[in-house]
């Protein structure tokens, strides 16, 4: 080990980048799941130099890949070479880079982007960053890793709120082309009408054109006061009916151009239709992605903290008295912490051999119950992120009465819990 370190420090030395074998194990989990995705991780499950089987589940494969990151190999070299190709452009930003607070500087910019497998990869690989600063960014990496369950909630919720929207407005449409079939039955019916009347109009006029030459006539023939009252009454029937002709001319064409602005509504209403759609299905395929990652990061993250959280303190371990790894039958009280986070909790401590109990810190157990549940406790553990005030000080003053042993911990996560128990164990 001390070999291989002196040679990574003397390639760091020498401005050399990081391979994926030369970084620290207890960080390949996090480089894998971060830089690839599930259909990524089947991709290289059938190239021969991983010597993966396709039948394996997405984590059996993640946890194969992680497992070989810690020794150079044929399959690691490949894996370093596609991460690199992957990430190219990310990689050659961070390496013209020589101090911490240039690195954290662009690697702030790439998570405001949204670009942190990139980011992530450069960093890790990075030939002169800061131990202390790989901790640090590992850290907002792990807890972004949380954060995505709660987007994939949002994001289930606007898909909701889109499906429901769709059907509203496909009953719309559907309204809308009944109405308009009904509207243009109704138009036709019109126009027909409209153009029998212009039948009778041409006839009226072909009957008023005879009328005339008849009245030119008769005024040749005789200048009789009767015949000319009859030629006036004739003349102001023409006019009549020629306004009436047009007046029926422009109702026709405001019926043509209202028959046209629906059927333009009707096609715009089927295109916001066919958008929704396509956007709906987007959504959807996103949200079984992002819910696929979150799952298999929760899983490998549980697996690695029990794994990593037995010790050897107990006096009785690996007798039949033992009755747990460390903690030996002890009642763990945790007050605190996400509702949805309590099985969890739960898994981990019985894990450890302890007997687990909850007080959610007053928001719907009743805090009368806090002290007695504390005098009953052996050990308590307490997240000081997601606590209330009185309960947190309840804590505190139970425990330092009756010297019972207590832990202040800085966040309701499983890390945090893991580290927590150590401490109490020890």
């Amino acid at each position: 080990m001390e070999t291989k370190t002196e040679n990574i420090s003397a390639k760091q030395a020498a401005g050399k980048r990081k391979k994926l074998w030369e970084i620290h194990s207890g960080f390949h989990c996090s480089v894998l799941g971060t830089c690839l995705k599930n259909a990524g991780l089947r991709t290289l499950a059938r190239k021969k130099v991983f010597n993966l089987s396709g039948k394996r589940s997405d984590f059996e494969i993640h946890t194969a890949l992680v497992k070989s990151s810690a020794t150079r190999s044929n399959a690691t070299r490949a894996l370093h070479k596609l991460l690199d190709d992957k990430f190219h452009a990310a990689v050659s930003r961070f390496s013209k880079l020589k101090t911490d607070e240039e690195v954290e500087n662009l690697w702030n910019q790439y998570v405001q982007n949204g670009m942190v497998p990139a980011a992530y990869w450069a960093v890790m690989t990075h030939p002169t960053v800061s131990d202390e600063l790989i901790s640090e960014i590992y850290g907002e990496v792990h807890m972004l890793s949380h954060g995505l369950f709660s987007k994939g909630q949002s994001e289930r919720a606007l898909i909701e709120d889109l499906r429901d929207k769709a059907d509203t407005l496909s009953e719309v449409i559907k309204s809308e082309r009944e109405t308009y079939r009904d509207e243009k039955k109704r138009l036709e019916g019109e126009i027909a009408e409209l153009r029998l009347q212009l039948q009778q109009n041409q006839q009226k006029d072909e009957e008023k054109e005879l009328l005339r030459k008849e009245v030119a006539g008769l005024k040749n023939d005789l200048e009789e006061s009767a015949i000319m009252l009859r030629v006036k009454d004739l003349e102001k029937d023409r006019k009549s009916l020629l306004a009436e002709n047009q007046e029926l001319k422009s109702h026709l064409q405001s019926m043509r151009i209202q028959a046209e602005e629906n059927l333009e509504l009707f096609e715009l209403a089927d295109r916001n239709v066919v958008e929704l759609n396509d956007k709906y299905s987007r959504l959807n395929a996103e949200r079984g992605e992002l819910q696929k990652e979150i799952s298999s990061l929760e899983k490998a993250l549980l697996t690695r903290m029990i794994d990593n959280g037995v010790t050897q303190n107990c006096e009785e371990c690996n007798s039949e008295d033992c009755p747990g790894p460390d903690l030996c039958g002890k009642t763990v009280l945790y007050v605190g912490g996400h509702h949805k986070m309590v099985p969890h909790y739960r898994q981990m401590i019985e894990k450890y051999g302890g007997r687990f109990s909850h007080h959610d810190g007053g928001k719907e157990v009743s805090r009368a119950m806090l002290p007695k549940l504390l005098s009953n406790a052996d050990v308590v553990l307490c997240p000081v992120d997601c606590v209330s005030h009185y309960a947190c000080l309840c804590v505190k003053q139970i425990c330092k009465r009756y010297q019972k042993p207590y832990v202040m911990m800085r966040s309701s996560g499983l890390s945090s819990l893991a580290k927590g128990l150590q401490e109490a164990v020890q």
